[in-house]
């Protein structure tokens, strides 16, 4: 059998995605972290494959091009790999970090921030400032209007599972 920390990690991998059109309760700092690992192992991926997909069908590289007055789409796979992991991620990343802003007691239209400055570059840096404070500060300790604290559902006691270690 599984050790328990195992069993206990791959919950936490696994919740993101089966949650992923859940926007409601409440997510905590480590479901987050494994998330984020989850997306950036994933493009990294991703990029492998389309790097070498690309060298070895010796395709352009440019996912866009202009002939003859139309915008002509390549077929670099880098670009269309990057873009369908982008709309996989996409959902179940905006529901965890919604979830994660009511782990604040705050409503997920403080996720705003990180979504604005994608259309006005000059705002790029509330991105990173949001992402920091919704991966690095702990939420509140108790329930709130949006759920029980997800860090200790089983109530106040002592450390027992992965999820207290990293608190």
């Amino acid at each position: 059998m599984h050790p328990a920390w195992l069993r206990e990690a791959a919950t936490l991998w696994l919740r993101p995605w089966r949650h992923g059109l859940d926007f409601s309760g409440r997510s905590g700092r480590v479901e987050t972290i494994f998330f984020a690992a989850t997306v950036f192992v994933g493009g990294l991926v991703c990029g492998a494959i389309g790097a070498y997909l690309l060298r070895r069908a010796g395709i352009s590289s440019a996912p866009f091009s202009w002939r003859s007055g139309r915008v002509a789409v390549s077929g670099d796979p880098t670009y269309w790999l990057s873009l369908i992991s982008l709309m996989v991620c996409f959902v179940p990343g905006l529901a965890l970090g919604i979830r994660r802003c009511h782990d604040f007691g705050r409503s997920g239209w403080w996720l705003l921030p990180v979504i604005v400055p994608e259309l006005v570059p000059e705002l790029k840096w509330t991105e990173w400032v949001m992402l920091v404070v919704l991966v690095a500060l702990p939420g509140r300790r108790s329930g709130n209007r949006y759920g029980d604290d997800p860090r200790d559902p089983l109530g106040p006691g002592e450390a027992r599972t992965l999820r207290d270690i990293f608190r």
